[in-house]
């Protein structure tokens, strides 16, 4: 088996086509839909339309078994669920915590290591699951997995096992250390929703710590102003917000480029205190003066941020 993101962005320089119409999967999982890569797609319905183009690939080759491939979609967003439509060659199977999902979770309980759920299938309790991750869309992750798992042939308790041995993976909520009492945590999250339901997450994971969260809009995505509003709203389970002012690219043209004191101020709307610095060199005196301990930092870039997970750490450390 080999398995592979289905990335959206273009193939290449030469090839606009997305890249994940070019994968002839013979399962796949589409986790969510929401606009994205406003430099590539000239809005909603060109987005959608993609990613109905990928639906109707999945399933073209048989599984290893001889069975139909699978195409597993988060049932919880109508818009994945209406994928359903365009796969006639794929089995689909519905994942999620909407009524009527073929594979869902009941019972979750959530603590500091992570979340433990009842794996149900098809409407039965199938197994106990802990998953050493937090959040609901990693618990949403988890289904997915389960969901391609079970078609593929593997027992529940096999899949319980390596759900519990999952050791997670660089820059998704990676704890890169601690120092001065202040946990330093490390995550890819740039879309909006990203940057909310990681937020979430964390706040989930440590609710005794005080969250404060910083942002580098770095992407060729998050740093459109398009994204405004919807960063101004992810940041409301943070105790405080700090940003780094989007990098200007030779490209860029100022009234589709982000204007980060306009999040700033939206983000203190909402009840969060927020600032803006031009760069991480900037950043850091400040951050290293607001921390105290106890705090967990939960710094969000898809980019290194100028080293700012090792250097916070070093500045507390000293």
């Amino acid at each position: 088996h080999f398995v592979v993101e289905g990335d959206e962005y273009d193939a290449a320089y030469f090839d606009k086509r997305p890249k994940f119409l070019h994968y002839r999967p013979t399962s796949a999982i589409v986790t969510s839909m929401e606009f994205d890569h406003a430099d590539i797609y000239d809005g909603w319905d060109d987005y959608r339309e993609a990613f109905e183009a990928f639906a109707a690939t999945v399933g073209a080759h048989t599984s290893a078994h001889g069975h139909p491939g699978t195409l597993a979609l988060w049932a919880d967003d109508p818009n994945v669920a209406a994928l359903a439509a365009f796969a006639p060659s794929a089995r689909v199977r519905t994942y999620g915590s909407s009524d009527g999902c073929d594979v869902t979770a009941r019972d979750v309980r959530r603590g500091e290591g992570g979340q433990r759920f009842t794996l149900v299938v098809d409407g039965e309790d199938a197994c106990e699951v802990f998953l050493p991750m937090s959040g609901a869309h990693n618990r949403h992750n988890a289904l997915a997995v389960a969901t391609v798992c079970l078609a593929e042939g593997l027992l529940p308790a096999q899949i319980a096992h390596g759900m519990g041995t999952f050791r997670g993976m660089k820059r998704r909520q990676e704890v890169r250390g601690e120092a001065g009492g202040v946990l330093v945590i490390d995550d890819f999250a740039h879309h909006p929703t990203a940057v909310r339901v990681t937020i979430e997450a964390i706040a989930e994971r440590w609710p005794e710590r005080r969250l404060v969260a910083v942002f580098e809009p770095r992407s060729n995505s998050s740093r459109r102003k398009v994204f405004e509003a919807p960063y101004a709203e992810a940041f409301g389970g943070a105790a405080l917000a700090f940003l780094s002012a989007p990098p200007v690219r030779h490209n860029d043209t100022a009234d589709d480029l982000m204007d980060s004191a306009v999040v700033a101020r939206g983000i203190e709307s909402h009840g969060t205190p927020a600032r803006v610095f031009e760069s991480a060199d900037a950043l850091l005196p400040a951050l290293v003066d607001a921390v105290r301990p106890g705090d967990v930092v939960l710094v969000m870039s898809n980019g290194s941020f100028g080293g700012l997970h090792g250097r916070l750490l070093d500045a507390l450390g000293g």
